[in-house]
């Protein structure tokens, strides 16, 4: 190890910190704030009385505050005061100043770094001086990340979250995007009453002019089965076949009923509806003789005994609003079938059933053709074996407030449902998809799959029921393409056998997950549960709450293994970035391995990740990384970590084989167990293909196990610098040695300086152990990790940050 690490010395020449952070500079004063190193010996008064020996400085009157040195000193031929800040210390005295000018700084002295760049990367900068000599370059100094929504500077330009923000327009009203402290904040401008014929959307609710309701009741032909002499047309048929050469023809289905009241009225329809055309429900007249909306919603039904109820074809739009539309029972057919043109749904309420053959299905909207439809405030209910609630193929799909009252279900009517086998509740290939507020529901089916299409879903619930193998949420995407889901509710519930995952996403492209609370399984039994899968995909993902196996109710090892967040990389993708998430493997004792966050083949960098494996009968650990190349910066990680402690056998924080780590920061426990009769492992890492750094670490052996280790490290390619390590037994192994003093380890490792042995009672330096790994001021490795005096030897820009474990206060 000794001969590597001189190769590295010797391959880098002189430049061994390879330090980039702007030296402090020496202007002529004594103070480091305005840079200047030499306590003011080069500040001579323009004044200053010439002199040959102290005897010509005698009877010069001191400005300066009192000193206990001597007023003055003769030096370089000047009379010069001595100690300029009464403190004592300085020129002239017996002890050295590091700012002779503010006796609040001594001869040694921790300030922080003058002219540090901003944000994180200068945060933690501090300049030191040592017996009054400062420090050539400052310590502490950062990379500049990529910006992310978490109310730091992690670009280092000198502005919070900034270049985040951005508008939308999707399909009717703008959006716009904000990083508001920290969070995503996603809003819309206040809305007005629609102004007819000006070409904007007033009213906010996706619909423009003559296409909104208020509009269009201007310009209706009277559509009802009543002996009422104010209706043009008693059947929709005729109305259309009629006027089909009036330009945006509005249709107005009357609910009638004699005294103004309405019943549910029937509307036949066996053509297509020409392009341009508004199709308005749920209507009566007022004694006035003016239409008037129903009370109640959804009086008037478009039907058909044909292949499809609704279709509409060609270049243009149509308007649907405050109806139901429904196909009747019989198999292999859709409710609504758009092709090429633009489907405005408004308040309507689709029903496809396929109560037929086992093998017929059937769909509630189909879009083809580059068509495209948005459904404001609709719901889409499909009874049957095989069925899909919104299929779209080279079309597009926006689902907006879709969620009545603002919470989202999928309990009652409300929705996009779909059920059976293979069959998605919304598929979206080849096209466009915006969901905001609005419920996505599968039942033995996964609830959304997308594939080769860009996505936007905020506010919404993706959930499926009663199956196996089953997914919330599919993604298949190349490069290029862009899928973000921010504030969504994600789950399987009531999983019968099989494999379940909350969000598989695999392709290739960079889907960004933010916000989302996503669960791999709450109810039921299965094989292998995941929350979050990415399959050669650049995930990135930021502030979720991601969980395997929920709290269920089972016997004890009916799941096989729950992984909070599995990555499994390729040459060309993986996960990239994680970024405060939380993240649990299991949170149930039904589990028999638990695992937090999986990385495989990966190249990611871990930020201030709360990881967790929980409840695993066989094993736990929080994260588990194979032949990765991993950048993590102050996570916290749990190995097992269970209401029903009992059951732990193999617990572990960290599991790292054939992987290179920058590990800083982190704090690692294998976790708490209610019986001795088990093994508990803070970190193991082996097979590192090449030098990997780990400093400024906490590694704890657990609680409870009889074998209880703080790390199993191999002895190769590896650095270890400022790192803390409990229990008393077997605070680290080695390559093979047990050490359990800094000075053993010294002894065989000269230059891995700064570690910290806390002993079995360490964990009591924990403000809420096992929940949290935050450092209390009372741990023995509270500020322990500051970084070694002299050069760096580990090659990095950034000295070592003064902290230790992910959360110290």
């Amino acid at each position: 190890m000794r001969g590597l690490l001189l190769s590295l010395l010797a391959a880098t020449g002189c430049g061994l910190t390879l330090d980039l952070t702007p030296p402090v500079t020496d202007g002529g004063g004594g103070n480091p704030d305005g840079g200047f190193l030499d306590a003011g010996l080069d500040a001579i008064p323009p004044d200053a009385r010439p002199c040959t020996t102290i005897e010509d400085c005698e009877g010069l009157v001191r400005m300066e505050p009192s000193t206990t040195c001597g007023d003055y000193r003769c030096e370089g031929g000047f009379c010069l005061a001595n100690d300029l800040d009464g403190d004592g210390l300085g020129p002239g005295c017996d002890q050295p100043d590091c700012d002779d000018r503010n006796e609040s700084i001594g001869s040694d002295a921790l300030i922080a770094c003058p002219g540090a760049p901003p944000g994180i990367c200068g945060e933690e900068a501090t300049l030191t001086c040592r017996d009054g000599s400062w420090a050539m370059r400052c310590e502490g100094i950062q990379l500049p990340r990529p910006e992310a929504c978490n109310g730091r500077d992690d670009d280092c330009n000198g502005i919070d979250d900034d270049g985040l923000d951005r508008s939308e327009d999707t399909i009717g009203c703008p959006r716009t995007y904000s990083c508001v402290d920290g969070g995503w904040v996603i809003s819309t401008p206040a809305s007005t009453m629609e102004v007819c014929d000006d070409g904007i959307d007033n009213d906010c609710d996706g619909l423009v002019d003559g296409d909104d309701a208020e509009c269009a009741l201007e310009r209706c032909i009277f559509v009802g089965n009543d002996d009422d002499p104010r209706l043009d047309f008693e059947t929709l048929d005729e109305a259309i076949n009629a006027s089909s050469a009036v330009g945006n023809p509005v249709y107005c289905l009357m609910a009638g009923a004699e005294g103004g009241g309405c019943r549910p009225s029937l509307f036949p329809i066996s053509r297509d509806i020409p392009p341009g055309s508004t199709i308005l429900g749920n209507l009566r007249f007022r004694p006035d003789g003016t239409p008037d909306s129903c009370p109640t919603p959804r009086t008037t039904m478009l039907v058909s005994d044909g292949e499809s109820t609704v279709r509409v074809n060609g270049p243009g739009s149509v308007v649907l609003s405050n109806l139901a539309v429904r196909y009747p029972p019989r198999g292999d057919a859709e409710a609504i079938r758009v092709t090429e043109t633009l489907v405005v749904l408004n308040d309507v309420h689709v029903v496809a059933t396929g109560l037929g053959a086992a093998t017929s299905i059937s769909t509630g909207i189909y879009v083809d053709g580059g068509g495209s439809i948005l459904a404001v405030a609709t719901a889409v209910s499909t009874y049957g074996i095989l069925s899909t609630g919104i299929k779209a193929s080279e079309g597009n799909v926006a689902l907006l407030a879709g969620c009545s009252g603002g919470a989202c279900s999928c309990s009652g009517t409300d929705g996009i449902h779909g059920r059976g086998n293979g069959m998605h509740a919304l598929t979206v290939d080849s096209g466009t998809l915006v969901v905001e507020s609005s419920a996505v529901c599968g039942s033995g089916a996964p609830a959304l799959f997308v594939s080769q299409s860009s996505v936007f879903a905020a506010g919404s619930m993706f959930a499926t029921a009663s199956g196996d193998d089953i997914d919330a949420v599919e993604i298949s995407c190349s490069p290029g393409i862009g899928v973000w889901f921010h504030d969504n509710d994600i789950f399987n519930e009531q999983v019968v056998s099989g494999s379940a995952t909350g969000v598989w996403a695999y392709g290739g492209c960079a889907p960004l997950l933010t916000s989302n609370r996503i669960r791999g399984m709450t109810t039921g039994s299965a094989t292998d549960v995941f929350g979050v899968t990415c399959d050669s995909t650049d995930c990135v993902l930021g502030q979720n709450d991601i969980v395997g196996v929920d709290r269920v109710a089972g016997a004890a090892g009916s799941v096989g293994i729950a992984v909070g967040l599995h990555c499994e990389g390729n040459d060309t993708a993986n996960c990239r970035i994680l970024s405060q998430n939380q993240i649990v493997g299991s949170l149930s004792p039904m589990v028999d391995t638990a695992i937090g966050v999986e990385l495989s083949g990966s190249q990611a960098f871990v930020e201030r990740n709360r990881v967790r494996g929980g409840c695993g009968g066989s094993n736990a650990e929080g994260m588990y990384i194979d032949s990765s190349d991993i950048l993590g910066r102050a996570n916290e990680i749990i190995g097992g970590a269970c209401e029903d402690n009992t059951r732990m056998g193999e617990m572990k924080a960290l599991v790292a084989t054939g992987s290179v780590l920058d590990w800083v920061g982190n704090s690692m426990d294998a976790g708490v167990a209610a019986s001795g009769d088990c093994n508990a492992v803070g970190a193991v890492i082996d097979g590192v293909p090449r030098l990997s750094l780990v400093r400024n670490n906490v590694f704890l052996g657990g609680m409870g196990c009889g074998y209880r280790v703080g790390a199993d490290i191999d002895d190769r390619a590896m650095i270890l610098l400022h790192n803390g390590f409990a229990f008393a037994n077997d605070p680290l192994i080695f390559g093979g040695n047990t050490y359990s003093d800094p000075a053993a380890l010294l002894a065989d490792y000269p230059l891995w300086v700064g570690q910290v042995f806390g002993g079995a009672d360490a964990t009591a330096g924990f403000s809420d152990y096992p929940n949290t790994l935050a450092i209390s001021r009372a741990s023995p490795f509270a500020g322990a990790g500051r970084a070694p005096a002299g050069l760096d030897i580990d090659g990095n820009v950034r000295p070592l940050p003064p902290s230790i474990g992910a959360y110290e206060p």
